[in-house]
């Protein structure tokens, strides 16, 4: 038998097998890439990492509807649950919100939309909260339902002026808002905000609420209505004293008393200090000379 081509065909062979390999190596490569890309774990992490103990957190208790049977606990239960060893009595749960859409709250600064979050929030499982150059780079093209708060012009302009130019500060600013050089230091600036504001209601995409400055300053009625008729949704009793204990006027005010000017702000509640001052519809004619008052209604028309 002729053994002359045998070298050949072993090199020929353990090319192969090398050239299997690599190719073996690179699409195990490109699985882990794409593992990487997409934020999930390989299978050796995944048998490496251990599985959540739910059972051993602290539960905490929220008022809901308790599950009637073992197959509606399955099937609020996580993948790696054991479906046949149910909790006997407590079942730990994500927070649950009535509404599971993102809900996008947008107005021009100092028209009452951080109340208007404080309510939303425990009803809401996502709110953005944006003004006008927010709302420009990145929501103006959305279908998300949209909450818009308005309030009379001038109030919310003086509110304006108090918080950036004399930063949130009265004092100086009842001495000196009648100074014309003060009293339209912010008049360019919000009327583009106003006007902004106007665009979106004609021509925003998605749904639209909204909401008065004027009905909801002192009326949780006014804003639980106008909620559930927009959502379809029925807000329970319980929630909406939670709410109004969370949102009132005496909480938001000990939680601003620690912060200094409105430059400064809590991480927690969003709150500025001075962000709450005189809030009552039609303050601006109590500061302001019947001229001035005038002339800023007509600018701002």
């Amino acid at each position: 038998m002729n053994s002359a081509w045998l070298p050949g065909l072993s090199c020929g062979l353990g090319g192969l097998l090398l050239f299997t390999l690599f190719l073996w190596r690179k699409c195990r490569l490109q699985q882990r890439e794409l593992h990487i890309l997409r934020g999930e774990k390989s299978s050796r992490e995944q048998a490496q990492s251990p599985k959540p103990q739910i059972y051993k957190q602290e539960v905490i208790l929220r008022p809901r509807k308790p599950y009637l049977c073992r197959a509606d606990w399955m099937r609020n239960t996580p993948w790696w649950a054991d479906p046949t060893n149910p909790p006997p009595e407590k079942i730990l749960v994500p927070p649950l919100r009535l509404v599971s859409q993102p809900i996008i709250l947008f107005s021009a600064g100092r028209t009452g939309s951080n109340f208007i979050r404080q309510c939303l929030t425990p009803l809401c499982a996502t709110v953005v909260q944006c003004h006008s150059l927010g709302m420009k780079r990145s929501y103006a093209e959305s279908v998300h339902d949209c909450v818009i708060t308005e309030r009379d012009p001038v109030d919310a302009y003086l509110s304006r002026v108090r918080v950036m130019t004399f930063n949130g500060l009265p004092e100086p600013f009842i001495k000196n808002i009648n100074d014309e050089s003060y009293l339209l230091s912010q008049l360019v600036v919000y009327k583009e905000e106003l006007e902004y504001v106007q665009f979106i209601k004609g021509a925003y995409k998605g749904r639209i609420l909204s909401l008065d400055y004027e009905e909801f300053f002192q009326s949780y009625l006014y804003i639980f209505s106008q909620m559930e008729e927009f959502f379809n949704i029925t807000i329970p009793e319980a929630l909406r004293t939670t709410i109004k204990e969370n949102s009132s006027r005496k909480k938001n005010l000990s939680h601003q008393k620690d912060l200094g000017g409105f430059d400064t702000s809590s991480p927690v509640t969003g709150l500025h200090g001075h962000h709450i001052w005189k809030g009552h519809p039609g303050y601006a004619k109590e500061l302001l000379t019947t001229s001035n008052y005038k002339k800023i209604q007509n600018l701002l028309a």
